[in-house]
């Protein structure tokens, strides 16, 4: 969907976390440079499936994913001088 990937992060397993509880592990977030986002989930190396997609509706400037918090962050220009942060839970 989108343009073409502006902004990528992948899910890695957290070292630290409870075995089983590595939501984010597998997972990727990517924000196209059209503002859609998409979420996907490894199925195989280099095979991903995308399950959810939605506008943001502003500029991707980057994101991330915090595998000991368990959340996905995307920052977004909202204008020329101001941007917001969109968290996301698994």
């Amino acid at each position: 969907e989108g343009s073409g990937p502006a902004c990528v992060a992948f899910g890695l397993a957290d070292p630290d976390a409870p075995v089983g509880d590595t939501p984010w592990k597998g997972r990727i977030v990517a924000v196209t440079a059209d503002g859609t986002l998409n979420v996907g989930r490894m199925m195989a190396f280099v095979n991903y499936v995308a399950h959810d997609h939605m506008s943001l509706g502003a500029k991707p400037l980057g994101v991330a994913i915090d595998g000991a918090k368990q959340r996905a962050f995307i920052l977004v220009a909202k204008s020329a001088t101001t941007s917001q942060v969109i968290v996301m839970d698994p």
